[in-house]
């Protein structure tokens, strides 16, 4: 168990320069908030490393730590009704027992693992069924109770149908066949979102790699499963191995992603992807859904690694439409490591913002972008413009990955919690001291994509480490005029290095503080308690929680696409209002608590709410109470 520290309140002193970077140096004096690490003595979350990098096709093992670097994730949600927040884990690389894993919640920290009979056997025959690689608790027939969406890797997906509203009981029953979803996939992303705003969640999956080998004819193809790759049809076959990245900066021969729209009967029909606007065929690895040009309809912003991410505005729920700058570096044309992607109003100015994380090393000095929406010279043609530099949120020095977005300290300010670290010999270890990975593939590194997009040309990575073992950071929002961040992470208790993945935002014991959930790709995921407590000569922050209830007719049952004003008189007598969106995902390989929730720091007299429901009709509401979970039925 990792001993909480102390901290305050922070001064901005001066400006310096950083790794060529200019970011503020500050002082921290007098902050409240302070993480203790939960271990599995309380917790029971313990899973352990299996044999599954043993067991992928013995040609590409040698790179399978690589190409199986991610899928660690955590999804959070009340599925049994009981008022606390329960968890599954996709624990990808860790033995069959714990594959997949579902934590009822028994309160102060404590969790008991429940049996899911149902999947078993698509848990752990891989070579079969492929592995899971991320969920997300999601009410998918509108029944007032969370259903569970599990992506595949090498596999099709599955979907879990909660029974609790039929039965009284919180069981599951497999439904993927049923509802239209038994498709073939290569993802480790997905959505739901009501794309035309007919009451029901459509989705999107999000897929790394194309579902074929691209080399085969189309009437004779073959799937891309890392478990079960072609054999050699003729001498010096190697049709089989292309499958990675075709370029380091534009790899456009990643899958296409999928999208279905549900129908009145709650069936899946899978679209046409370039008729929706969506051809593009990048490495998909996170898909964030949001207003962010503020006419309603609910829009989508992919991250992408080796190529630029894609921002897509809703047309009115018929199809997408691309934004991109108009120059190198500017939104739809950045650079090429696009890890995470996170919706939030960062700086409030009622607009949301988009997080994405990414490498900040050697030769991929890129950081983390912040895109920031601003009033466009039109109406919904909102201005874009990367701040993660000016703000101080380029994660340099790191290997991100996922991201969680949300005011951890209750000062009124959205927080950034940013997962780090690639890989290192933890399973695999070999020498005394790691050596590093691109000191044998130098070469392939740098050559031509008909030579590296095939993986039996790769170096073997067993034994060896890409940027390992790194810190996770906390961004704490100061509340200067920029909404300036400082990290506070090693200061609060969040001191450990390691290759962590996705990162949940959750009130696990339901005391108004975001706690933390962490995975990590090697090892057992981190459990964060949010042990903050007043500073010297202050009282307690307060907060406000939220539960929207759609009337699941015109509006879905979740309330997602919905979004909350906040709005009250602080202590300087001085107007403030914050802004939220339902959302079901919002950031790589993690799905925060679907409580909204709002700090308000000292503030204690009455708020009032604004909510502008899925449907368009808006509904207000005075005096809402604080420190406690408000339900707010349509």
């Amino acid at each position: 168990r990792q001993r909480p520290l102390l901290l305050g309140s922070i001064a901005l002193v001066s400006m310096g320069m950083y790794n060529n970077v200019i970011k503020p140096t500050l002082s921290i004096n007098n902050l409240s908030l302070r993480f203790e690490s939960i271990g599995p003595e309380t917790t029971s979350i313990n899973p352990i490393n299996g044999d599954v990098l043993d067991r992928v096709d013995p040609r590409v093992q040698h790179l399978a730590k690589w190409i199986m670097s991610v899928g660690d994730g955590v999804a959070v949600g009340d599925y049994n009704g009981d008022g606390l927040q329960d968890m599954f884990f996709t624990n990808i690389l860790k033995r069959d027992a714990d594959r997949n894993a579902l934590y009822i919640n028994k309160g102060d920290f404590k969790f008991e693992r429940v049996a899911l009979p149902m999947i078993e056997e698509k848990t752990v025959n891989v070579e079969k069924y492929g592995v899971p690689s991320n969920a997300m608790f999601v009410d998918i027939d509108n029944d007032k109770d969370l259903d569970l969406f599990i992506t595949y890797a090498f596999g099709s997906p599955i979907l879990l149908e909660n029974q609790l509203t039929q039965t009284g009981i919180a069981d599951f029953k497999d439904v993927t066949k049923e509802k239209g979803l038994d498709v073939y996939t290569n993802s480790i992303s997905a959505n739901f979102l009501d794309i035309n705003r007919d009451g029901r969640l459509d989705l999107i999956i999000g897929n790394v790699w194309p579902k074929n080998l691209p080399d085969y004819p189309a009437d004779k193809p073959q799937r891309l499963n890392l478990f079960k790759l072609p054999e050699a049809e003729y001498e010096g076959d190697v049709r089989m191995f292309n499958f990675m990245h075709a370029s380091w900066h534009m790899a456009d021969n990643g899958g296409v992603n999928d999208i279905f729209m549900q129908d009145e009967n709650g069936k899946f029909i899978q679209k046409d992807s370039k008729e929706m606007g969506m051809p593009e065929h990048f490495w998909t690895l996170a898909i964030a859904t949001g207003d962010l040009n503020k006419d309603g309809w609910t829009d989508i912003y992919i991250a992408n690694d080796f190529g630029p991410d894609n921002l897509y505005y809703n047309i009115e729920g018929k199809r997408f439409e691309k934004i991109e700058g108009k120059i190198f570096g500017s939104v739809g044309k950045d650079t090429y490591k696009g890890m995470n992607a996170t919706i939030a109003d960062v700086d409030g100015n009622g607009w949301q913002d988009v997080y994405v994380s990414n490498v900040h090393h050697e030769l991929q000095a890129e950081g983390s972008l912040l895109w920031m929406f601003k009033e466009g010279e039109t109406s919904n043609k909102p201005q874009i413009i990367d701040e993660a530099t000016t703000r101080n949120a380029l994660n340099e020095d790191r290997f991100g990955w996922g991201a969680s977005i949300v005011d951890f300290n209750n000062d009124g300010l959205l927080d950034i919690a940013q997962a780090n670290g690639m890989v290192d010999d933890m399973i695999d270890k070999k020498y005394d001291e790691c050596p590093d990975f691109w000191y044998v593939n130098e070469k392939i590194a740098r050559s031509a994509p008909s030579v590296h997009r095939y993986v039996n040309n790769w170096g073997d990575i067993r034994g060896f480490c890409i940027y390992g073992k790194e810190l996770n950071r906390l961004y704490l929002n100061t509340g200067n005029k920029a909404n300036t961040f400082v990290d506070v992470a090693e200061k609060i208790g969040m001191d450990y290095k390691g290759n962590s993945r996705g990162m949940a935002a959750a009130d696990l014991n339901n005391d108004g503080k975001l706690d933390l959930i962490v995975t990590r790709q090697f090892e057992r995921p981190t459990i964060y308690k949010n042990n903050m407590k007043p500073v010297k000569d202050e009282g307690e922050r307060n907060w406000a929680g939220f539960v929207l209830e759609g009337d699941a007719k015109t509006c879905n049952s979740q309330g997602l696409g919905s979004s909350i004003i906040l709005s009250y008189t602080n202590e300087l007598g001085k107007k403030v209002t914050q802004f939220r969106e339902a959302q079901l995902v919002n950031g790589f390989e993690a799905q925060n608590d679907l409580r909204i929730h709002f700090g308000v720091g000292h503030h204690n007299g009455p708020i009032d709410v604004t909510v502008n429901w899925c449907n368009g009709q808006i509904a207000k509401y005075e005096n809402v109470k604080l420190n406690e979970y408000n339900v707010i039925r349509m």
